[in-house]
């Protein structure tokens, strides 16, 4: 045999080849000096395809940071033409006053730019150069050129978004009973359901480039709009908006709404009020976690799971400065350290918007205001109003130091909200289930003890046995004492270090620096409302027992319950000493969020024990029914009249729409369709009969 065929019958199989063990099958053989010289080019494949893949992560990265920057940016450019409260001769400014005296503040800042905010920007400097004259006809026209009407997003012609699929069954509404077509339930609930065609948007392509619409940026699903004026998202409305669009089957449509905004919270740490610029100083109330948990009940679709906990964990940071790796906690401006009636000291959240200026879609209304007050007082004022949009109740009495001064005697950052901190226990609840089902032992652990302390933190701050209900915290007035009054500032912040890290104008500092509102230094807000038995619905009592035993007797007795839904307050009732004080959030309305809050608080947490309720003897189950078949038969009958659905209605006169606040009465409506659909998937057609 020849070398060569040597070197070849050397890679040929052996029969039986033989190890310390026996003998075992093999494949080819390599001689051991062919593996021997192939290892550093085997080593040196793995560096470079390592190399490759971490080049490509740094690129994308650094993509991603590019974009970012660029959004930044933009927004920046956004807040010099917009944000120029202490700026007399800025665009905004100029333009409220040169508008009719009637017109809605927010039109002009929802418009769409024709070109990009800094263009406009330059042009406004080159035609209207400081101390120049401004002519009202010359601004309007400016802005007639340089903007249009629009918003920024146009209807959503997808038709496959509102169209089941049949395997899974019918929705839960279909399970109406034929015989409640006769109560108009069915019918009703049909309409409904129909009528989310009029509510969604995507984004209009053309701001992308050419044009600016001042939108913020969002993971590009298709959006529920509440309607009307209201032409964005707005944060606390889409909890409503995911329960009706479910309770038509519309599983696809409710988990876009809720991937927005996850996505807002990957941009921002937190998710705005609404989404647009002007509105990035501040949240709304943090009910995420629980779209994220009503979503997956529905579709069990984990990949939601692994998308949402990360950014839930951003939020909740965002809210209580709680670290999400485990670290040290931030200080923050929402959170108040508070020492209880059992000496327990808790650190509890309020309402703090980052702005003390006027907020650009109110401005005219907000200098107004301004101006009645001192200039040194007008910078915290502004914060107060502000802070009291964060809480979604913009305005009422219960953020009022007197009724009858009203929004002049605001004192929202003053005021530990126990509906916020309610919000936030059930947010811990609903993050300890999403992790037990997405299988981290340690987060749900973790969240379940927040969840635990927050709970008794609700008992011996909040709940008054004396009343019966979890009343709102009045903090000392120099609870701030630490922040100095500043000159006005823009109303948006760049969160540039965290989501706890709010750094403009001395927002970092924690109030009091850390030490604790002693219990003898706060007391609670003299207002009574329908949001004190909010916590009943989160989670603050147990079920059947003592406590939700008299939040319930207490709701029933406090008048607040109407033939046309649940007051907001008793503020103004006839037989309420305070004044009317026209605000939308007093008497005499009744809004969509806490009608379901409250029917379905006292189904899950009474105890079947009988109450006297407007003349008629009640269990649990009864009361609940009771409020939400005078709230949705309210909704039925302005609809058989009119054919719209109402931002809010009158508790006192059913069918009839509610009124106050800083502009008209509004239709559409996506939280109050929201509410009508979930409450008759609920409790059928006894909801209106």
């Amino acid at each position: 045999m020849d070398d060569d065929s040597a070197a070849f019958d050397s890679f040929a199989m052996p029969t039986t080849p033989t190890t310390p063990h026996g003998t075992v099958p093999t494949g080819w053989i390599v001689p051991q000096a062919v593996l021997d010289n192939a290892k550093p080019l085997m080593v040196l494949l793995v560096i470079v395809i390592l190399s490759i893949r971490a080049f490509r992560v740094a690129t994308e990265q650094q993509e991603k940071r590019k974009k970012k920057r660029i959004r930044a940016q933009r927004r920046a450019d956004a807040v010099r033409l917009f944000a120029d409260a202490g700026n007399s001769e800025g665009l905004l400014a100029s333009y409220a006053e040169a508008q009719a005296p009637r017109q809605d503040s927010k039109e002009f800042v929802d418009g769409v730019a024709h070109v990009p905010a800094k263009k406009v920007l330059e042009a406004f400097r080159a035609a209207f150069p400081d101390g120049a004259p401004r002519e009202a006809s010359a601004v309007r026209n400016f802005v007639s050129k340089n903007f249009s009407e629009g918003g920024g997003l146009v209807p959503c012609t997808d038709e496959s978004l509102f169209s089941r699929d049949d395997a899974k069954g019918p929705p839960p509404l279909a399970l109406l009973r034929e015989s409640e077509n006769a109560s108009g339930a069915a019918e009703f609930a049909h309409a409904l359901c129909k009528r989310w065609k009029e509510l969604v948007r995507v984004p209009d392509a053309s701001c992308d480039t050419s044009r600016s619409s001042f939108m913020v940026p969002m993971a590009r699903k298709p959006l529920v709009v509440p309607g009307s004026r209201f032409r964005e998202v707005y944060y606390w409305d889409s909890y409503w908006v995911v329960l009706g669009l479910l309770a038509c089957g519309l599983d696809t449509l409710a988990k876009g709404v809720v991937q927005n905004l996850i996505s807002l919270v990957a941009e921002f740490g937190f998710v705005p009020n609404g989404t647009r610029i002007y509105y990035v100083n501040r949240s709304q109330p943090p009910l995420l976690a629980l779209m994220v948990l009503a979503v997956h009940d529905a579709t069990r679709d984990d990949s939601l799971l692994a998308e949402a906990l990360p950014e839930l964990l951003r939020e909740y940071e965002y809210w209580t400065g709680e670290s999400i790796d485990g670290g040290p906690t931030t200080p923050n401006r929402h959170t108040v350290a508070v020492r209880g009636r059992s000496g327990a000291v808790h650190m509890l959240q309020r309402y703090y918007a980052r702005t003390d200026a006027p907020r650009p879609e109110s401005y005219r209304e907000d200098v107004k205001l301004a101006a009645e007050v001192a200039p040194e007082a007008r910078a915290v004022l502004l914060r107060h109003v502000a802070s009291a949009a964060e809480s979604g109740y913009d305005f009422g009495s219960r953020w009022f130091a007197s009724p009858r001064k009203g929004l002049r005697s605001i004192r929202t950052t003053h005021i530990l909200p126990s509906d916020l901190n309610a919000y936030l226990l059930a947010a811990e609840d609903a993050i300890a289930t999403l992790a037990r089902r997405r299988g981290d032992v340690m987060m749900r652990l973790r969240f379940a003890d927040l969840a635990s302390h927050r709970r008794a933190a609700m008992e011996d701050v909040f709940w008054d046995a004396t009343v019966a209900r979890w009343r709102d915290v009045v903090l000392p007035a120099d609870v701030d004492g630490d922040v100095p009054v500043q000159r006005p500032t823009p109303f948006f912040h760049e969160q540039s270090r965290g989501p706890g890290a709010h750094t403009a104008g001395g927002f970092r500092t924690a109030p009091r620096n850390g030490e604790p509102v002693d219990v003898s230094q706060w007391s609670y807000a003299e207002t009574h409302g329908a949001y004190e038995y909010v916590p009943l619905f989160c989670g603050a009592a147990t079920a059947g027992g003592d406590v939700a035993r008299a939040a319930v007797r207490a709701l029933c007795a406090s008048g607040l319950v109407q033939p046309g839904g649940v007051a907001v307050s008793t503020t103004g009732m006839p037989a309420s000493s305070e004044p009317v004080t026209a605000q939308q959030w007093d008497w005499p309305n009744a809004w969509a969020p806490l009608q379901h809050m409250l029917s379905e608080g006292v189904r899950k947490y009474g105890d079947g024990s009988r109450v006297l309720l407007n003349g008629s003897s009640l269990d649990h189950t009864g009361v609940a029914r009771y409020i939400a078949r005078s709230f949705v038969r309210s909704c039925y009958l302005a609809w058989r009249s009119a054919g719209v659905m109402h931002e809010k209605m009158r508790a006192d006169v059913p069918g009839d729409f509610g009124g106050g606040g800083e502009y008209t009465p509004q239709v559409g409506f996506g939280w109050t369709n929201g509410v009508c659909l979930e409450l008759l998937k609920i409790h059928g057609g006894e909801a209106l009969i």
